[in-house]
């Protein structure tokens, strides 16, 4: 099979690789159409996430058709059309019996040392992670249904709802998602900002409010003046750096709530716990999704509710990995999500 292979730091190679095969009763195959470049898998190619370690096929954004399933496979067929929530939890542990899969200590994630990604041509899945994609959603946006679930959970977990005015710190591919979702659950005003005008161009477009260019607006004096002074009721960090980190906190308005969702690597982080404490803000950590919140995203889709289309500004086929992984990790391009196509 086709794959994109990080074999060491800053460099992935197009192989050909033998194609997985099913083991297991409840296993599917799926031959992968689309997958997404996520910020997880830069940090694969830079040798710097910890459990996307060189060497390996990583990507777990995906869409795909299966073609083959295990004999005990039950509502799925060769054909049908495919996504794959990419982490196989324990089931057992009193995490995955509280619905909280994606704080399961023992769980597998699509892209990693322990299951095959979707930079391959073809993936594994038990039948309990794959969804069907309606018909009237193509298998690009299927792609997109990851990203989105981070979105859903981070929004389904914050106390936004109809009314709410939001501030989503970071025009990238989770930032824009959460703005999606904001719109599905309500939200009234939703503000946002970024350092490039070409994702914040896009954010407009998703439908957001106002966006703060970041490299010559002050931020907290722009949210303060949108708010009349009171900041927003929920911010949502979708840039890991103590700056935004700090930045929030001055810009949520006093028992407001902050979502951190963003990657902020393995180094300490500063933060200024005075200003926290005196507005009395709640801080709140988002950890990836639950199955419920693929639920969530796939629903909110089919039925029209968001529009993800604007996200996808590139689509490669997979041949010109190497080329595009490089030029992802430079940002020497503009683009919101990068789409390989197999």
């Amino acid at each position: 099979m086709r794959a994109a292979f990080i074999e060491k730091p800053y460099d992935m190679k197009f192989i050909n690789t033998p194609e997985p095969v099913i083991e297991k009763p409840d296993d599917i195959k799926i031959m992968i159409k689309f997958t997404g470049i996520c910020g997880s898998e830069i940090h694969a190619y830079k040798g710097t996430h910890p459990t996307r370690l060189p060497p390996i096929i990583s990507g777990h954004e995906s869409s795909g058709i299966i073609t083959e399933v295990g004999k005990a496979v039950k509502k799925f067929k060769p054909g049908d059309r495919v996504i794959v929530i990419p982490q196989k939890s324990c089931g057992i542990c009193k995490d995955c019996i509280r619905g909280d899969e994606n704080l399961c200590s023992e769980k597998a994630v699509l892209g990693t040392i322990k299951w095959q990604g979707s930079f391959g041509e073809y993936i594994i899945a038990p039948e309990r992670t794959v969804l069907n994609i309606p018909d009237n959603i193509s298998l690009e946006e299927g792609a997109l249904a990851e990203p989105l679930s981070v979105a859903a959970h981070a929004v389904r977990i914050s106390n936004v709802h109809l009314g709410t005015t939001v501030f989503i710190q970071g025009c990238g591919p989770i930032g824009i998602a959460i703005l999606a979702m904001c719109r599905f659950a309500g939200a009234e005003k939703i503000i946002m900002s970024d350092i490039s005008q070409y994702n914040m161009d896009i954010a407009k477009q998703i439908g957001a409010n106002v966006v703060i260019y970041a490299k010559n607006q002050n931020i907290i004096d722009e949210i303060s003046a949108i708010t009349s002074g009171e900041g927003a009721e929920v911010v949502f960090i979708a840039v890991g750096n103590s700056e935004t980190l700090n930045e929030a906190v001055q810009c949520t308005k006093n028992h407001g709530q902050i979502i951190e969702v963003a990657h902020f690597g393995n180094k300490d982080t500063p933060f200024n716990i005075k200003n926290f404490r005196w507005k009395e803000v709640s801080l709140l950590g988002s950890f990836m999704f639950v199955n419920k919140d693929f639920e969530i995203a796939m629903d909110a889709l089919t039925n029209g509710k968001i529009n993800v289309k604007p996200m996808i500004s590139k689509i490669i086929p997979i041949e010109d990995c190497a080329a595009v992984m490089k030029m992802a990790y430079e940002r020497s391009e503009n683009f919101v999500k990068i789409l390989f196509k197999f």
